[in-house]
């Protein structure tokens, strides 16, 4: 009997016993920061109008093209026609009997325009000739000097003295440069070695007719 009695004892005593309170506490993990460098956004940097000159990818403000043209007047060969010009060029030159035997071109850029030898080095370039100071000494060695009607001075390169051992068919130019006013005057005249050697008559006559308005 008395072992019934402690069995009940420990049952009620154990039910008026509070239930145990269980704790949590929240721990939050915040990934380490990684300091990233800031990356500058990249510039576009304005292209020098005059590097190289590419006279097809140069731009020109609107109006100064009729405006430069006004400065300067010229007498167009005999069997040549003239085309308006288009970007920087003043006028383009054709033959009537061939349109696409030489081309032929009047532009104006402001100052001296890269230099002299910079410009000589370029058009060898263009031309796919070795750019080399032989090539230029020969060219500056053969310059000619022509006087435009006015009295304009003008130097002319003959691209041809330094392709002797070219093809006929093989492409050549001939340049002149006249500084007047704070301006360069570019005269140019390419095509083949043949078509630039049986029309430098022709080019030297419009050099020679162009005088200041």
């Amino acid at each position: 009997m008395i072992w019934i009695l402690c069995i009940f004892t420990l049952f009620f005593g154990s039910c008026g016993q509070k239930p145990q309170e269980t704790h949590y506490k929240e721990i939050v993990l915040q990934a380490p920061q990684v300091n990233t460098p800031s990356v500058p956004v990249a510039q576009t940097i304005p292209a020098d109008p005059h590097a190289g000159l590419d006279m097809s990818s140069i731009g020109i403000p609107s109006g100064m093209n009729s405006s430069m043209s006004n400065m300067f007047s010229w007498t167009v060969p005999q069997g040549w026609k003239e085309e308006s010009g288009g970007g920087i060029r003043l006028a383009t030159f054709h033959l009537l009997t061939d349109k696409e035997a030489v081309d032929c071109s009047i532009v104006t850029l402001g100052g001296m325009a890269g230099g002299l030898e910079a410009n000589l080095n370029r058009w060898m370039g263009q031309l796919g000739l070795q750019v080399s100071d032989d090539n230029l000494k020969q060219l500056l060695m053969t310059v000619q000097n022509l006087k435009t009607k006015d009295g304009l001075e003008a130097k002319v390169f003959d691209f041809t003295n330094i392709q002797a051992q070219g093809n006929s068919s093989d492409k050549s130019m001939l340049a002149a440069m006249i500084d007047v006013d704070q301006t360069t005057v570019f005269v140019k005249m390419t095509g083949s070695i043949e078509a630039v050697k049986q029309n430098k008559g022709n080019f030297l006559k419009l050099l020679g007719s162009i005088m200041r308005r």
